[in-house]
């Protein structure tokens, strides 16, 4: 008992010691522009789907930059398991790309990675989590990741349930054909046969660069998808204050908490460890009730490092309080 009366006391030291905040005070709110639902659905099929020739044209256009030509010749088609499309709810919004590079004297190695987004998902994360850790509802889930050196295919790995990252062989001749194969979104690869047996079409996607055109971003997709989070799960947004904000490569963990007069509401997922993925992250804070920008007076950020770090808070926003339910 006496070593515990001492350790515990020299553990919360240690962590208060290890402790780094960044406040900002009487911050500037964003009110979100949220879109139209229905729009949202009309563009996913208009704007982020397109036909397999259209989808080879690009790839052999001479006007199409080299990384857009391997982006196009590689994109996978994904078999659907039901006759709408758009769907009422999980639907996909698109396929999304990014792309990094390498070189070596003359040889440059390129790999692209596919990800599918979702108005949202069957299973897997709860929402309540989602919400929190992500600030926005919507599933996104890599479908494969392709690598060259010049033009010609040197790997290939695709996620299958369990986030576990399976090697194919993958030859670049035919384009690779997935499905869902989990209720979290997770995927299987799809054969030339089954794809005779079954009744369902393909879906091919158009796709587009994420760093520019992320979902959770667009207010059309926004819309879609708080849609669906009241629908489904009667969960008002306009009760949550998001947060985006930097966190360094270190990978420290990071809890965010938002003070509204005299109330301080924290983020759900600070049990079990914060938020500790490196770069640029958005969360979202369950305050309970709609809030105006000016009630929020203060937004801070605590992680816990042995080494000094580097945090950034980048915006705080909320809905307006005519949006969403509505």
């Amino acid at each position: 008992m006496l070593l515990l009366a001492i350790y515990v006391p020299v553990l919360v030291l240690q962590v208060m010691a290890n402790a780094q905040m960044v406040s900002m005070t009487s911050p500037t709110v964003v009110e979100r522009n949220l879109g139209d639902p229905e729009r949202g659905l009309e563009r996913i099929a208009a704007e982020n789907f397109t036909t397999i020739e259209h989808l080879d044209a690009l790839a052999e256009d001479s006007e199409t930059s080299d990384i857009l030509r391997l982006v196009y010749t590689h994109t996978p088609l994904i078999l659907r398991h039901s006759d709408v499309f758009p769907a009422r709810f999980n639907t996909p919004i698109g396929l999304y790309y990014d792309v990094t590079q390498s070189t070596s004297g003359p040889a440059t190695a390129t790999t692209i990675r596919y990800f599918l987004w979702l108005v949202d998902e069957a299973g897997g994360m709860p929402i309540e989590s989602r919400l929190a850790k992500f600030g926005h509802s919507m599933d996104r889930e890599l479908v494969y990741r392709v690598t060259l050196l010049g033009d010609e295919v040197v790997g290939a790995y695709f996620q299958a349930p369990g986030h576990n990252h399976v090697s194919f062989e993958y030859d670049g001749e035919t384009r690779p054909v997935f499905t869902v194969a989990s209720a979290n979104n997770n995927f299987r690869r799809v054969f030339d046969l089954e794809l005779e047996l079954w009744g369902l079409g393909l879906l091919v996607p158009l796709p587009r660069y994420e760093t520019i055109n992320a979902p959770a971003h667009d207010p059309d997709f926004a819309a879609l998808a708080a849609r669906e989070v009241w629908e489904k799960y009667q969960i008002d947004l306009r009760n949550y204050v998001f947060v985006e904000l930097a966190l360094p490569a270190q990978g420290a963990a990071a809890t965010i908490s938002v003070r509204i007069d005299d109330r301080w509401y924290y983020l759900h997922e600070q049990i079990g460890g914060g938020v500790r993925r490196p770069g640029y992250n958005q969360v979202g804070v369950n305050v309970g009730y709609s809030v105006l920008p000016g009630d929020i007076s203060e937004v801070r950020v605590i992680a816990f490092s042995e080494q000094e770090i580097s945090l950034d808070l980048l915006r705080v926003s909320i809905y307006p309080r005519s949006s969403v339910s509505a």
